[in-house]
């Protein structure tokens, strides 16, 4: 079994286990999960819903909305990948644009960089455009990138 609180990385032989193994999904707000993935796992947004595509079009092992306690605290990324090296990479996709979302979303990252999920390293940030579109085609590239392992 896999540890309830937030990991930093697993076993890299054991990536598709950890994926397939059960965990703490955040049930807060859960009528808003209406959107449906293409592999079926239901999602807060429509952008969420396609972007978890793009993981599984890589072939990329994550839990979504999965909780994690860091400090004590709750807190849930919309999405925890694992890289075959067994790091894992933490991805929150930012829709809204109000004060409100952005406080809070700025809290959660300074939570984040306390506890060593830090952007450019192990935390990914991808945004839906202002007219709230989304360009699917970069947040691929941004996760390709993120998981990108060097040689």
């Amino acid at each position: 079994a896999f540890p309830r609180e937030y990991l930093l990385s697993v076993d890299p032989e054991k990536i598709f286990d950890w994926a397939s193994a059960p965990y703490a999904e955040n049930t807060s707000f859960a009528e808003s999960k209406k959107h449906l993935s293409q592999a079926g796992v239901l999602c807060r947004s429509k952008s969420e819903a396609a972007i978890l595509g793009i993981y599984d079009s890589l072939a990329i092992p994550y839990h979504y909305d999965e909780t994690i306690v860091i400090n004590g605290a709750l807190f849930s990324p919309d999405i925890i990948g694992c890289r075959p090296d067994g790091r894992l990479v933490y991805h929150e996709h930012y829709g809204l644009d109000t004060p409100s979302y952005r406080q809070r979303a700025e809290f959660k990252e300074r939570i984040y960089r306390d506890a060593g999920i830090v952007r450019g390293r192990n935390l990914l940030t991808t945004y839906d455009r202002g007219d709230g579109t989304v360009n699917l085609e970069l947040i691929r590239m941004q996760i390709e990138d993120a998981y990108r392992t060097e040689a």
